[in-house]
């Protein structure tokens, strides 16, 4: 069997790369790295969520990325599932959201508006839940 060899040209920034130096410059690598490790902490809290494919997701919002949010990076967590999935691990999701809250106090960072939405899927008797926090330093 051949195999392909690829070549990566290392000059080129991808647009991720060149959105973080546009963050760093903005808000200070120190800052930025600090975000970069409440992400990836609270990436490991949820992989238990991840587990039982509920939907998580926690990053940088799309102001910040964008360079565009005023005072300092914000970070958005997003946590998502039909509602008899969200019904059956009910107190899981409430005690990691608390588990959350209180690692985010620690860190001196504070969560802004957190909202639970429950919404009709279609014409279906379906229920998607969606748990929100926006989460700033």
């Amino acid at each position: 069997m051949k195999k392909l060899k690829t070549y990566q040209n290392f000059n080129e920034s991808t647009e991720e790369d060149i959105h973080r130096e546009m963050m760093i410059k903005k808000y200070g690598l120190e800052e930025i790295e600090e975000c970069d490790s409440v992400i990836s902490d609270v990436k490991d809290m949820l992989l238990e969520l991840n587990d039982l494919e509920i939907f998580t997701s926690i990053d940088y919002t799309p102001m910040t990325y964008m360079c565009i949010e005023q005072t300092s990076p914000k970070l958005f967590l997003n946590i998502k599932c039909d509602s008899k999935l969200w019904n059956s691990n009910e107190i899981l999701i409430n005690d990691l959201i608390d588990t959350i809250k209180n690692y985010l106090k620690s860190y001196r960072f504070c969560y802004g508006s957190n909202k639970k939405e429950e919404e009709r899927v279609g014409l279906t008797d379906k229920y998607e839940v969606e748990y929100q926090i926006l989460i700033q330093k």
